[in-house]
């Protein structure tokens, strides 16, 4: 059995700083991290595997998100793949989703199934599950929980907090998964020497045979047209009297009880 995880390697959220020109984040000098959703995508994807069984982790990104894939394979990952390239970047969801949906078309076509995490933290969309589902022909399946395999299929959990459902299915689908825990496995000085010996390998735009307008900006579907700094100012107003009269001044100053 094959599994591909997705991952992404993003910026620590307490230093975020948006490019007022762009709108994109500044990467450089920027503090990385593997995306927490990514990390809870490779413990499901460990816990299914047995022997035999192929893991495979899968990132774009600048050169410096190969820091993330060996985080990866430390950690149980049997192989990594690279996607970089300088006309990648300003990619938005669709985008995106267009480079990962074709390297799994070229290079690993033989998947038995696709583990993403629910959302990056750096955008928050969580468009890409589906659209990467959509562009490759799979099913999507959001909220997901846990994941084990029965029979020969996917027996699937979804939480969406006010009902749990528990799915069987068969055949090759994207798994977005949403929780994990929060305490990785802490990978030992042997994992960590295996690791350096795990293949982990680089693609570009041409090793995906991609257009140039099907990636970065020059293919992506959204546009930031403008960034506006909110600042939230909180006021209070002490109110005295009976509760009818403290309604009656709620109401008059626009709120509702």
């Amino acid at each position: 059995m094959k599994i591909v995880v997705m991952v992404k390697q993003v910026p620590d959220a307490e230093n975020v700083e948006l490019d007022p020109q762009t709108g994109n984040i500044r990467r450089d000098g920027a503090e990385r991290m593997l995306n927490p959703y990514c990390e809870f995508a490779l413990q499901a994807a460990v816990s299914l595997r047995e022997e035999g069984d192929v893991v495979v982790v899968v990132t774009m990104g600048p050169r410096s998100a190969e820091e993330a894939l060996r985080y990866c394979l430390e950690r149980g990952a049997d192989r990594a793949y690279l996607l970089t390239d300088k006309d990648f970047a300003g990619s938005d969801a669709w985008a995106t989703a267009t480079v990962l949906s074709r390297f799994l078309q070229l290079h690993e076509p033989d998947h038995d199934i696709v583990l993403t995490g629910r959302q990056a933290i750096d955008g928050d969309t969580g468009q890409v599950p589906a659209e990467l589902a959509v562009i490759s022909g799979l099913e999507p399946f959001y909220h997901v929980r846990s994941v084990s395999k029965q029979d020969g299929m996917w027996r699937v959990t979804q939480d969406y907090g006010d009902e749990v459902r528990e799915l069987m299915i068969a055949g090759s689908c994207v798994l977005s998964i949403a929780s994990g825990s929060l305490e990785p496995k802490v990978p030992s000085m042997v994992d960590v020497q295996e690791a350096q010996g795990k293949p982990l390998k680089v693609l570009d735009r041409e090793s995906l045979d991609l257009k140039k307008s099907e990636a970065g900006l020059a293919g992506s579907r959204t546009r930031v047209v403008k960034i506006v700094n909110q600042v939230h100012t909180r006021a209070s107003q002490k109110l005295q009297g009976t509760p009818a009269e403290m309604a009656d001044g709620i109401l008059q100053a626009g709120g509702w009880i």
